[in-house]
């Protein structure tokens, strides 16, 4: 397959607004990937306040 150049690369955003918050451990267990992804996404001002 011949390469392709001068194309561009789009980078994806993901955020609280396009990843579901995963709040059930069931749910986490089953979706794992989706889990890892959720807590990134939605982490933000969950720790402010604990050392």
């Amino acid at each position: 397959m011949p390469r392709r150049r001068g194309g561009t690369a789009k980078p994806l955003e993901l955020g609280p607004a396009v990843v579901p918050e995963i709040t059930d451990p069931t749910d986490a267990e089953k979706e794992t990937e989706l889990a890892v992804l959720s807590a990134v996404a939605h982490a933000s001002g969950r720790a402010q306040g604990h050392a």
